[in-house]
C-alpha cells in the first residue's frame, strides 16, 4: 500500500474516533462501547458496513458487566448512533452474533461541531 493511501486510511479512521470521543451526547460508558464496536470495524471503509459482533467478545473488551453493555447499545440504538441487526437461531433461546453498523448520524454532529468552532 503507498503511503498517500496509508495515511488517507489513517486519517477517517482517527477522524471518526474523534467524532466519537467528542460527542457531547454520549455518556463514557456508551463512547466506550462505540468506540469498541468501531475498532472492531474496517478502518478502511466508513464503519458503515453491517459487522458481525459477538455481545460477549463487546463485554469481554470493554470490561463492562452485561447488563451496562445491554444499556449502552439500547442508549446507543435509541439515539440513532448505532444500528444492530439481532440473527435469532430458529428453534433455540440464543442468538447468532448480531451485526452492527455505525450510523451517519455520529459524523455529521462531529462535522457541525467543528464547522461552528
Amino acid at each position: 500500500m503507498e503511503r498517500n493511501a496509508i495515511t488517507s486510511h489513517l486519517f477517517y479512521g482517527g477522524r471518526h474516533l474523534l467524532a466519537i470521543s467528542y460527542n457531547p451526547y454520549l455518556t463514557l460508558t456508551q463512547k466506550h462501547v462505540l468506540h469498541e464496536i468501531a475498532a472492531m470495524m474496517n478502518l478502511q471503509g466508513d464503519f458503515q458496513e453491517l459487522r458481525e459482533i459477538s455481545i460477549d467478545e463487546l463485554i469481554r473488551r470493554t470490561s463492562g458487566s452485561r447488563a451496562t453493555v445491554f444499556r449502552a447499545l439500547a442508549a446507543l440504538q435509541e439515539k440513532g448512533y448505532l444500528i444492530r441487526v439481532h440473527r435469532p437461531i430458529k428453534g433455540e433461546p440464543r442468538c447468532k452474533p448480531s451485526l452492527f453498523a455505525l450510523t451517519s448520524k455520529i459524523f455529521d454532529e462531529y462535522d457541525l461541531l467543528t464547522v461552528s468552532k
